[in-house]
């Protein structure tokens, strides 16, 4: 037997960074004195998943089964919490691309 499928899907998803500074200052008009700053951002997106899979099944007999193929996961614009830091010098790869063979044994009831 030989046989595929494909799947996908359109997602939502969002990530929540909460960062809070603290110090004390060490010159200016008041050294010494002590600082907090809070910054709040939400990012929410709309993720694509994507997956695709061939596949063989060959009967050996008395309930036994030979099975291997090829799959492939596409992911796209996964919220994470680092993209969520909107710092100038951080970048973020929200892709991910996987792909590989399997195969196994297998025995039906």
């Amino acid at each position: 037997m030989i046989g595929g499928d494909m799947k996908g899907g359109i997602y939502g998803n969002s990530a929540r960074n909460k960062s809070t500074l603290t110090g004390t200052s060490v010159s200016g008009l008041n050294p010494g004195t002590t600082f907090s700053t809070s910054y709040y951002r939400t990012v929410n997106r709309a993720a694509f998943f994507g997956e695709a899979n061939v596949m063989v099944n060959a009967h050996l007999g008395h309930n036994w089964y030979i099975r291997g193929g090829y799959t492939g996961i596409f992911l796209t614009d996964v919220t994470t919490a680092l993209s969520a830091l909107d710092q100038p010098n951080v970048t973020t790869q929200d892709s991910l691309v996987a792909s590989g063979f399997y195969g196994g044994l297998e025995w039906q009831y």
